[in-house]
């Protein structure tokens, strides 16, 4: 019980208070960005004749992942104005 009180008292910090490596939108372009890098300099061995696919899945899971990440944040925000 004692480590629950405990738990319950610390405070969330804030986004800019965190390590750039704790936000998910910069982990997820520069994973990108690498893949990119790679598959550009042909270093793995499925190599694309031209560059338009990999750019393409790349332009379609950003917006994908922005999305996802501006509702939840939006979400969010909803509710915790409502707890407020």
């Amino acid at each position: 019980m004692a480590r629950i009180c405990k738990l319950s008292e610390k405070t969330v910090r804030s986004r800019s208070d965190l390590p750039l490596f704790c936000n998910p939108v910069f982990l997820f372009f520069v994973n990108w960005v690498a893949m990119l890098v790679t598959l550009a300099i042909q270093v793995t061995y499925v190599s694309y004749p031209d560059l338009w696919l990999p750019v393409g899945l790349f332009v379609l899971s950003s917006l994908a992942m922005l999305a996802g990440y501006y509702a939840t944040k939006l979400l969010l925000n909803r509710r915790n104005g409502e707890r407020s």
